[in-house]
């Protein structure tokens, strides 16, 4: 099986309409364990990023810098 047989669905009205075990079941030939207790909460990540930014870790003038250098063809590890 390749990863091109696996056919996640995606809806404007929730992120994706899969169902947890058929998720698991398309990954499973690809990971010794998948774990899907629960359904993820996408507004842990917002929460995070908001607690990040709360804590001013860096700026975005940062992040832009590091991106420019990360998705860069000629990027250079010592740059980041």
């Amino acid at each position: 099986m390749c990863a091109s047989s696996i056919t996640v669905t995606w809806s404007p009205e929730r992120d994706f309409v899969n169902e947890a075990d058929e998720i698991q079941k398309s990954f499973q030939p690809y990971f010794e364990a998948t774990l899907l207790t629960e359904p993820t909460d996408p507004n842990k990540l917002y929460d995070l990023k908001r607690t990040v930014e709360d804590h001013h870790l860096f700026g975005t003038e940062e992040v832009d810098d590091f991106a420019r250098v990360y998705f860069s063809v000629k990027g250079k590890q010592e740059l980041l």
